[in-house]
């Protein structure tokens, strides 16, 4: 999970930067992507160091990710409904927290699996 914390991280860093920059360097708050972003690049350093460190450090990215993925949709849904009723002022918004909100809430998601599928593992080892 470490490898996809450091694609995830990318992500987020990129869409924050071009939401910046598609503001025309105006809208700092564009950026909280970004923030978020380099938080899930520290957290994949941390989670590399071994498997005791991968699996708190994947349970705070779970944690980081409900949050993010909570405040880009929650954030995003409502510019996306507006942008689609015509209003194109929202456009830039809509992207980038709806953006937001998709991929933590994808991340979120492979977290889930991957503590689900090392449960499984771990009681198949321990029962076997």
């Amino acid at each position: 999970m470490a490898k996809i914390s450091y694609l995830f991280g990318a992500l987020l860093i990129a869409l924050g930067v071009a939401g910046f920059i598609g503001s025309g360097f105006s809208a700092k708050t564009a950026l909280i992507p970004a923030g978020f972003g380099v938080i899930m690049l520290i957290i994949g350093a941390i989670a590399s160091r071994g498997p005791a460190a991968n699996k708190h450090a994947m349970h705070v990215a779970a944690i980081l990710n409900l949050l993010g993925a909570g405040a880009g949709l929650s954030r995003g849904i409502p510019n996306v409904i507006n942008y689609v009723k015509g209003d194109s002022t929202v456009w830039l918004k809509a992207l980038s927290q709806g953006g937001m909100g998709l991929l933590c809430l994808v991340f979120l998601i492979l977290c889930i699996r991957s503590f689900i599928n090392a449960r499984r593992n771990r009681l198949a080892t321990t029962q076997g």
